[in-house]
């Protein structure tokens, strides 16, 4: 199986979890957001966001992008969410991109989701992406640009071909590239890449992990499917993308 997608694909698929992300604005933390795949359209939707960001790799790309779209540079946040401080209580957090997987093992994505909550209002919305469980092999890769002032952002990211399989922990292993061209330095090129192992999941279980953490779930979908469910004893999906609120 072999599969791809492209951000604006997936906002509108967050788009029916979070049917206010085009206003009006909230306060949104964007955690793991990478190049600003989606901190740039939520800025341009209204939204107040904060990108936490703990790749210095990756941290210098979003700095770039940022301050190519005249956006604070002090709303980038170079740390990880486990350690991220902030006073000011959010509406929405985003956990998006295989986040929740690379957060694996167990009992650091039990502290993250504990400093979840407390980043958030009672009553905000969590969303968040994972892997699911699945028979077989397959192969993924995705590629996105953003076009800024200074020239052309662009990003691919592709995983090797693996097997999940429940006695091997649901690990995969992918690589990731990222690749960044500007125009007022032609001859400038940032290339970064490493190996990361990640986790993929039973719904049931990292949705009884989340509601541990405080939260209620609400609903999840796919990019395989056009509405929502409630229900995930019968949800099939390579990809879930699921809704919790705060409580």
């Amino acid at each position: 199986m072999a599969f791809g997608w492209h951000p604006g694909v997936e906002l509108g698929v967050i788009g029916r979890l979070w049917p206010g992300i085009q206003g009006p604005s909230k306060k949104v933390c964007d955690v793991g957001a990478g190049t600003g795949r989606f901190a740039l359209p939520l800025v341009e939707f209204g939204h107040v966001v904060t990108a936490v960001e703990p790749d210095p790799a990756m941290v210098e790309v979003l700095q770039r992008v940022f301050d190519a779209h005249g956006l604070p540079l002090d709303r980038i946040q170079p740390t990880a969410i486990e350690v991220f401080e902030s006073k000011q209580g959010f509406d929405v957090v985003l956990l998006l991109t295989d986040v929740v997987s690379c957060l694996w093992p167990r009992f650091r994505l039990e502290s993250a989701l504990a400093k979840t909550r407390q980043l958030l209002q009672a009553g905000g919305l969590l969303i968040l992406d994972c892997a699911l469980w699945t028979d077989g092999e397959f192969e993924r890769s995705e590629s996105w640009e953003t076009n800024t002032n200074s020239g052309i952002v662009r990003a691919t990211c592709t995983a090797s071909v693996c097997r999940l399989n429940h006695d091997a922990g649901g690990g995969f292993t992918f690589r990731l590239e990222v690749l960044t061209f500007h125009a007022d330095e032609p001859d400038r090129l940032i290339q970064y890449s490493r190996e990361r192992v990640m986790h993929a999941f039973r719904i049931q279980d990292l949705v009884g992990m989340v509601e541990r953490a405080g939260f209620v779930f609400e609903a999840v979908t796919s990019l395989d499917v056009d509405s929502m469910h409630d229900n995930i004893v019968d949800f099939t999906a390579s990809r879930a993308f699921l809704r919790f609120v705060a409580r």
